[in-house]
């Protein structure tokens, strides 16, 4: 599927060239949007710098190139097949332009055994080297990857740091570079599929529990073995939790020692909790209604 974006001429043009390429399929849109498949983006992007490389100043005459750049790639012989796209779906070499004018030479005619084994041949060896291409990308993909640990529902991870928001403002006696790496450990809930993990968190946590399997690690105990009770649950003391403040129900307290006591959203009134103002710092509208309140009850 071929994407064009080539100016104006595009919606006139594509009837005519339509007519001349009915293999070329016109969407009038970028290449590289996300719902496309890779190898017709892939595709779309190699003919695209054909053709830009054909029209030069004259953007404008691109649909006279088409047909053309549409042979040569079909006739383009691919590095992980081997065979060109043209071999491969007649079984037999395309004819170029230029070999039209020679004079032709009478080739042996060959029977349709002979034809469909020699199609059978090309088409393992290429499926062959496609095999071998796959392997290479795989082994370059996997080069810098850590392998599959196994992971599975029940089990214990730890979590690297880097999932949680960096410490910000923590002052001269926090250094990053000596704290802990993991944390935890978490037990696996579920196993997701793209290689996501869905582990328990504590109550006090807020955050999504889905953690990409690249920032876990399995936790073993110091003695080795299995995990035979829950272990206890060690959180960066640098990730702290935002709550939301559902309403300011007192104060007490003046000056630089003033507290208020709020009212957590989603947890019940028992569960409120005195706090200095620097803790509230974005709760100033629900502090502000309740002194406003506090003044119309006066």
């Amino acid at each position: 599927m071929l994407g064009c974006t080539f100016g104006p001429a595009t919606r006139a043009s594509a009837a005519r060239v339509r007519t001349h390429c009915p293999l070329v399929c016109f969407t009038l849109c970028p290449f590289l949007h996300s719902h496309r498949t890779g190898q017709a983006e892939r595709m779309n992007r190699t003919i695209e710098e054909a053709l830009r490389c054909l029209v030069k100043t004259k953007q404008t005459r691109w649909s006279e190139f088409l047909c053309d750049v549409e042979f040569t790639y079909n006739s383009s012989v691919h590095e992980g097949t081997s065979f060109s796209p043209f071999t491969l779906d007649t079984g037999r070499q395309a004819v170029a332009p230029p070999s039209l004018s020679l004079p032709s030479s009478v080739e042996q005619s060959f029977d349709a055994e002979d034809f469909l084994e020699g199609h059978r041949q090309m088409v393992a060896a290429a499926t062959e080297s496609l095999r071998a291409a796959q392997g290479i990308m795989t082994r370059c993909a996997n080069r810098y990857r850590r392998p599959a640990d196994g992971i599975q529902v029940g089990q214990y991870v730890l979590v690297h740091r880097s999932w949680w928001p960096q410490p910000v403002g923590k002052g001269k006696e926090y250094a990053r570079k000596l704290d802990s790496v993991w944390f935890g450990p978490f037990e696996v809930e579920a196993v997701l599929p793209r290689d996501n993990l869905e582990v328990v968190l504590p109550a006090r946590c807020r955050k999504h529990p889905v953690i990409h399997r690249s920032l876990c690690k399995p936790y073993r105990q110091s003695g080795g073995g299995t995990v035979v009770r829950p272990p206890s649950v060690r959180m960066p003391a640098w990730a702290e939790e935002e709550f939301e403040v559902e309403r300011v129900v007192a104060v007490r307290g003046r000056g630089g020692g003033r507290e208020y006591r709020v009212q957590w959203k989603g947890f019940p009134a028992e569960e409120a909790t005195w706090e200095p103002l620097s803790n509230l710092k974005n709760a100033k509208a629900m502090i502000a209604a309740f002194h406003a309140s506090a003044r119309r009850s006066v």
